[in-house]
């Protein structure tokens, strides 16, 4: 068995519906949020939409399980992904 070097993955955000209350779920807490920003501001309120600066900034798309296969392979082959 192969040993498994110290490595830390982190991720940017990974956006997708889980069945336990967590911060990491972004999707939960922008519903909680449009849903308190109508009980103030009524039915019918208009949200502002923030704009597009932020969407060239790149992030990771994908889902846990490739990221998780990303972090136990370079975990295991360090002298190819060290540095």
């Amino acid at each position: 068995m192969q040993k498994l070097d110290l490595l830390r993955c982190k991720t940017d955000i990974i956006i997708a519906v889980v069945p336990n209350n967590t911060a990491h779920n972004l999707a939960q807490r922008v519903n909680m949020y449009l849903i308190l920003y109508r009980r103030i501001n009524n039915d019918g309120a208009e949200v502002v939409f923030s704009g597009t600066k932020v969407w060239p900034i790149q992030s990771n798309g994908r889902s846990q399980d490739i990221i998780t296969r990303l972090a136990i392979h370079t975990g295991l082959h360090r002298e190819i992904s060290a540095g």
